[in-house]
């Protein structure tokens, strides 16, 4: 009995750490796509692609949570926090772009995306997020 009640601990806690630091992506519902590639998630917040297919311009914003930010680096940037930082701060003083805003509140980040045309951010797949479009990643 205590065994099984101890597997199931573990797999509730596995579980539960599986879904910790998986990001969602959530965009203005003026965002024509609905699908994006990886690529295209890393050129997005690199500033690298800069307008949406109907030549919207992409406003994206960055999530002040830890976790969350910290999975959008390893998993769809491949940089280090530091390095991203590091990267913006670099394109600030070198006059090829301004480093983009981060939202320390979700509530805030939410408001943004809902109330910017052309916006996208991401957020805790746990979060609940209404009016805006999920972006879906390939």
């Amino acid at each position: 009995m205590q065994k099984s009640v101890l597997v199931l601990i573990v797999f509730i806690f596995t579980s539960t750490a599986s879904i910790a630091g998986e990001v969602r992506f959530i965009a203005n519902q003026s965002v024509p796509e609905f699908v994006i590639s990886k690529e295209d998630v890393s050129e997005i917040f690199l500033g690298i692609r800069v307008q949406w297919s109907d030549k919207t311009k992409i406003k994206f914003v960055l999530n002040g949570d830890e976790t969350s930010h910290n999975a959008l680096m390893k998993k769809y940037i491949k940089k280090s926090p530091s390095q991203f930082k590091y990267y913006w701060r670099n394109m600030l003083y070198t006059g090829k772009g301004a480093v983009p805003k981060t939202f320390d509140s979700v509530d805030d980040l939410i408001k943004y995306v809902q109330s910017t045309e052309g916006a996208i951010s991401y957020i805790d797949s746990t979060v609940k997020a209404d009016n805006v479009k999920m972006i879906s990643v390939k």
